[in-house]
């Protein structure tokens, strides 16, 4: 079964499973005109809820990206941006945190967010997040792995996330090298 929202940034969010969805709701996030948003799909398993979520955040340096499709990026540009990343106040902040508000009501719901979050680890979304769920990367190897290929350098960021609520276990997370796109998918085994 799959779940779509078209509505948010003219589609892209996607939920599928092979789990039966009981419900669905879209989110449109705060964004700085690329747009921003969240489909979640509440799951049955066996008779547990299970809450998954696609999101995709704006990307507000996304108008640096060259005519071929890469990034060509001075040093200078890059600390920028990353400033802005770990000390601002990005639309991507506070996109997640009108995420958490608004899945505030079923809070003892197990909870799987994934997608493209367009931020760096440690940087001030991703620390916003981190207050309500867990990185399944986090104190792995892959916590670091690149998922992000498109830049004309080496240097390849991680932006794509997989998070997990306090009551849902996760492990083997890792960064599959599968060249479908712009992006490396993230994978993870959960249980409940």
């Amino acid at each position: 079964m799959a779940a779509s929202a078209d509505s948010i940034r003219g589609g892209g969010l996607c939920v599928l499973t092979r789990f039966p969805i009981l419900y669905r709701e879209e989110y449109a996030l705060p964004h700085d005109g690329k747009g921003a948003g969240a489909l979640c799909a509440v799951l049955d398993l066996d008779g547990r809820p299970l809450r998954a979520c696609s999101i995709h955040l704006d990307a507000n340096w996304s108008e640096l990206r060259a005519a071929d499709g890469q990034f060509h990026l001075t040093s200078m540009e890059l600390a920028q941006l990353a400033w802005a990343e770990f000390f601002g106040q990005t639309s991507r902040r506070l996109a997640v945190k009108a995420l958490i508000w608004q899945l505030r009501g079923e809070r003892q719901m197990p909870t799987l967010l994934g997608g493209d979050f367009n931020t760096l680890p440690w940087s001030s979304t991703i620390r916003t997040i981190s207050r309500s769920l867990r990185d399944t990367a986090w104190l792995t190897k892959t916590y670091l792995r690149g998922t992000y290929h498109d830049l004309s350098e080496s240097f390849q960021p991680r932006i794509d996330y997989l998070f997990v609520s306090r009551n849902v276990q996760a492990w083997q997370t890792q960064v599959v090298s599968c060249r479908t796109g712009d992006h490396y998918p993230v994978r993870t085994e959960l249980r409940l």
